[in-house]
Formats: structure tokens, C-alpha cells, sequence
């Protein structure tokens, strides 16, 4: 069960659906619910799944290799939140990040296929990172030297 994302109460936001692509039984929205009293924005990235007939089965969260759910509060982006059809998921990075003001990061969550990952497993997937960020910086060294 995924935690629910904390907005202001339905009657005091707006929201308006963008569509920008159809695929036989789906169609991708950019979807902004906003209060600009508040100072809040909230843009999803999400498609709507249909049958045959047209008629509506399910909503979905879902962009690939950027954030989902990007939530602004006071003018700033506070949140980044990655999923994947329907479910939070980031292979190499956190799927969940709060961030401040200065938009330093908080914390972080990480989730496979809407699966929290343990702290040992967190650790692995860093410690992977961090040796493919120093592998590419070894290639691309190789590479500008010639």
C-alpha cells in the first residue's frame, strides 16, 4: 500500500488534464492540480487505460527515467517522486525525494516495482553507482586523450 500524497483539500485547488498522446487503449495526460493562494503545484505524469469499447479502467502514474509527480509548495519544488505503472519504482536512484528550500535533499525512499528497499539493499545499489560513475569517468578520459 503506498502512502498518500499530502495536497490541500479538493475544493480549494484546481486541476487541469493535458493530453499529448494516444495509443490504441491509452491516452498520456500531463495532469497540474494547483492553488495559487496556497502556492501549490502539483504536475503528474499519468495514462488512462481503456477497453474496447472506450470505456475507463485505470488510472497510472507513469514516465520514464524522469519524475511522475513533481510537487511545488511555496514556489519550490518539494518533491520528485518516480514511478512506474502505477507503482513507485527508480532502478538506480531514489524513487521518493523530499527536498528543502535550497533544494538540498531531505530524504530519500527507495522503491523496486512499489517494494521499499531494505537499508542493505539501498547501500548495494549506491555503492554500484558510485562505481559506474567512476567507470565512465575512466572511458570518457580514455576517450578525450586521443
Amino acid at each position: 500500500m503506498t502512502p498518500k500524497i499530502p495536497q490541500p483539500p479538493k475544493k480549494q485547488y484546481k486541476t487541469v488534464k493535458i493530453p499529448y498522446f494516444k495509443n490504441e487503449n491509452f491516452i498520456f495526460f500531463k495532469k497540474i492540480d494547483y492553488n495559487i493562494k496556497n502556492r501549490y503545484k502539483k504536475i503528474s505524469y499519468i495514462y488512462e487505460k481503456y477497453d474496447e469499447n472506450g470505456m475507463f479502467i485505470q488510472e497510472f502514474f507513469h514516465r520514464k527515467q524522469k519524475p511522475a509527480v513533481i510537487i511545488y509548495r511555496q514556489n519550490f519544488i518539494s518533491e520528485l517522486q518516480y514511478w512506474k505503472n502505477g507503482k513507485k519504482h527508480r532502478e538506480w536512484g531514489p524513487a521518493v525525494i523530499l527536498l528543502n528550500r535550497k533544494h538540498e535533499v531531505i530524504s530519500e525512499k527507495w522503491f523496486i516495482d512499489d517494494k521499499k528497499l531494505k537499508d542493505a539493499d539501498v547501500d548495494d545499489k549506491k555503492l554500484i553507482i558510485s562505481r559506474r560513475k567512476k567507470m565512465y569517468k575512466v572511458i570518457l578520459k580514455m576517450f578525450s586523450n586521443n
